[in-house]
């Protein structure tokens, strides 16, 4: 084989792998989000970038239809999904970045909510209060996204403790 081809294929085979490699890069940061169902479990990792160690390791149910996020964590007693199973809290899947307001209507135990844009941590309000059993909706607090976002994640208070920690990865599905 003349070298000149030799050399094509060399580089032709580190271009596919290169495009393997980054493609993978980007699966794990954004395009999972078009791939998990509702009522999924996935692990996630918190981290500063790709090749860090995680710091924070999660096992959270996706919630993506508007249902599932209308209704959220309200009415549960605990972490826990619909089959029982332990979670370290649940992650609202949205399509498009936008100014987002929960509130913690029907809900059971107070959670932290955690606001994140295409998978970097944006701000997290700490420890968000039940209501009183027969406080009236209207008279409930709202928490705003102080910047579009299209990631909400709600966890038991104090579950993440790293906030210097700004990305979000998928890490697999349980």
């Amino acid at each position: 084989m003349p070298i000149r081809q030799l050399k094509i294929i060399i580089l032709i085979t580190l271009s596919a792998g290169l495009l393997l490699v980054l493609s993978f890069f980007y699966y794990q940061k954004h395009a999972w989000q078009h791939f998990v169902r509702d009522h999924q479990v996935i692990k996630i990792s918190l981290k500063k970038h790709f090749f860090a160690p995680a710091q924070e390791k999660l096992v959270v149910e996706v919630v993506k239809s508007q249902p599932a996020i209308a209704q959220g964590l309200a009415g549960r007693s605990d972490l826990l999904t619909a089959q029982g199973q332990k979670i370290d809290g649940l992650l609202f899947v949205y399509p498009q970045a936008s100014q987002l307001t929960f509130w913690m209507k029907e809900m059971q135990f107070p959670i932290d909510i955690c606001w994140f844009n295409q998978a970097e941590l944006i701000s997290c309000e700490r420890n968000a209060s039940i209501p009183d059993e027969n406080q009236a909706p209207e008279t409930l607090s709202l928490y705003h996204s102080p910047t579009p976002a299209n990631l909400v994640l709600e966890t038991k208070p104090g579950k993440i403790t790293h906030f210097s920690l700004a990305k979000l990865f998928f890490n697999s599905l349980y």
